[in-house]
């Protein structure tokens, strides 16, 4: 029986495709003048992107209402709210207008109301909903059935306070696959607990599971399978098995048999180290 719960997490850069202007009210940043759609792709530097928080909920629920996000696929939804730069609202007109208007002094309770809306309309789907730590360090007002994922350094004083806090919680701090170095770095993911924190059985008992993720600032559909497998199989393997399965030796075995298949099933898995498989990659 898995011990916890293994959430896979891929994120692109992001780019907007931007349409006519006159659509400009419709949209949630800021757009370029005279541009076609379909023709101009502009890259967004994230310090400048600026989020409406005043109509992403209604973007949201009008994708929900017409299905455009294939929400019955997962049991959980992540809503975000890491890295939140309160300046880009602070040089937000609007958003400075709505905050008065609301009686917002705090741009924290501008975030929470933010999230609580988005809590709200996932609830109304029956799913479950992740939030990232930045939400219980900025001491938000959220509901205690919301699960905090932690990934920032010094995480086991982060599950810690959490799960002192009565939040259920998913580590991913361990499992960024993005970050390539020289070697099996499969090891350092196989030798994380997720419960290797000072706390009490109760505590652990809130710790739900793990969250491996591949963010896309330098990962596209030519490297995307390659870089995942068979490295997060061993992520997979850490959090499904017994607090006792700790051999490294006995998991390169495991590790290197898993490659071999995923090859046989076409997935270009790159190799765990100096071996061979009976079926190598022969393909384009």
């Amino acid at each position: 029986m898995a011990r916890f719960l293994l959430v896979f997490l891929f994120a692109v850069s992001l780019r907007l495709v931007f349409g006519d202007s006159s659509t400009t009210s419709d949209l949630l940043w800021p757009q370029p003048s005279q541009s076609t759609f379909g023709t101009e792709v502009y890259e967004v530097d994230s310090g400048n992107f600026v989020f409406n928080t005043t109509s992403a909920s209604t973007l949201l629920k009008s994708a929900m209402d017409r299905k455009l996000i294939m929400f019955s696929l997962y049991n959980y939804i992540h809503l975000g709210g890491d890295e939140v730069s309160f300046s880009c609202w602070q040089g937000n007109p609007d958003i400075q207008a709505w905050m008065k208007k609301m009686g917002y002094t705090d741009y924290a309770k501008l975030e929470e109301y933010y999230e609580n809306n988005l809590i709200d309309l996932v609830n109304k789907l029956n799913k479950s909903y992740v939030v990232w730590q930045e939400i219980f360090d900025n001491g938000l007002k959220i509901k205690m059935d919301t699960v905090i994922d932690v990934w920032k350094a010094g995480w086991e004083k982060e599950m810690d306070a959490v799960t002192k806090a009565g939040y259920n919680v998913i580590l991913s701090t361990c499992w960024y696959l993005n970050r390539i170095s020289y070697g099996e770095d499969w090891k350092s993911y196989y030798s994380c607990d997720p419960q290797n924190f000072n706390g009490t059985d109760d505590q652990n008992s809130l710790v739900v599971g793990g969250h491996a993720c591949l963010w896309g600032e330098w990962v596209d559909s030519t490297n995307f399978m390659s870089r995942m497998w068979p490295r997060a199989c061993a992520v997979g393997e850490r959090l499904w098995s017994p607090k006792t399965v700790t051999d490294v030796n006995g998991a390169r075995t495991r590790l290197l048999n898993q490659r071999c298949r995923l090859l046989t099933r076409g997935i270009r898995a790159e190799p765990v180290g100096p071996s061979y498989c009976n079926d190598e990659w022969h393909g384009p």
